[in-house]
């Protein structure tokens, strides 16, 4: 998604993730044969790819520097409130089975008939949301400072924080594309300065495993059910 960012935009990728999103949840849950079903979950795959490299990107980029790392760790948290959001939906949508029913009883079921499809086109709601809203939302000033439009990156930042702000900071942009080489050197990783970061940031995905959250996200159903609730 990197070097088609670059040529195309941060708003155009996004908006284009929006619709594999759509597109996916709609042609999932109407899937009447595997191929079809597999298909279009590869393309909300690659919508889920494009979403979770640019939206960090893009907000760090609109950002004010004060508001940055919050923001960027906000994208965090309303990833884990989705992942949330469907479960509860999945629950609302799915029926009770009965116990000791058979794997045909619970295929001939509701849930086996259209719940699960209901379960996907539940996403169009806030895929649909998403598609639309990214269409009154400012394209990334960096991504226009990087391609010579000057004016719109001070009426973007502008609205932002006031015309003191965006000349500050198409000051500090255009700087940093100055120096910007391209590409990074990994003898920087090294640098003591840079130590450290690494090293959170690696002991912090390690723990974020250990946790145990991908037992919820990929047996969600079954801890409910040993709990009770299904």
């Amino acid at each position: 998604s990197g070097a088609f960012s670059d040529r195309l935009g941060r708003k155009k990728l996004l908006i284009f993730s929006a619709f594999l999103f759509t597109l996916s949840a709609i042609g999932t849950g109407a899937s009447n044969n595997f191929t079809p079903f597999i298909i279009y979950r590869i393309l909300g795959g690659v919508g889920i790819g494009l979403a979770s490299n640019l939206s960090p990107m893009y907000i760090a980029e609109v950002s004010p520097a004060a508001m940055r790392g919050k923001f960027v760790s906000l994208n965090q948290l309303t990833i884990v409130i989705g992942i949330l959001g469907a479960q509860i939906a999945n629950w609302q949508i799915a029926q009770p089975v009965p116990e000791g029913a058979t794997a045909a009883d619970i295929l001939a079921s509701w849930n086996g008939q259209m719940a699960w499809r209901w379960m996907f086109w539940a996403e169009t709601l806030p895929a649909g949301a998403f598609f639309l809203l990214m269409f009154i939302v400012p394209e990334s000033p960096r991504w226009l400072a990087k391609n010579g439009n000057e004016n719109k990156v001070l009426s973007i930042l502008g609205k932002i924080g006031g015309e003191e702000y965006a000349q500050k900071e198409y000051k500090s942009i255009h700087e940093n594309l100055i120096h910007d080489e391209g590409r990074v050197n990994l003898k920087f990783l090294n640098s003591p300065g840079m130590r450290k970061i690494l090293l959170i940031g690696i002991v912090v995905a390690a723990f974020q495993q250990w946790c145990g959250i991908n037992v919820i996200f990929n047996y969600a159903q079954e801890v409910f059910a040993a709990a009770g609730y299904g």
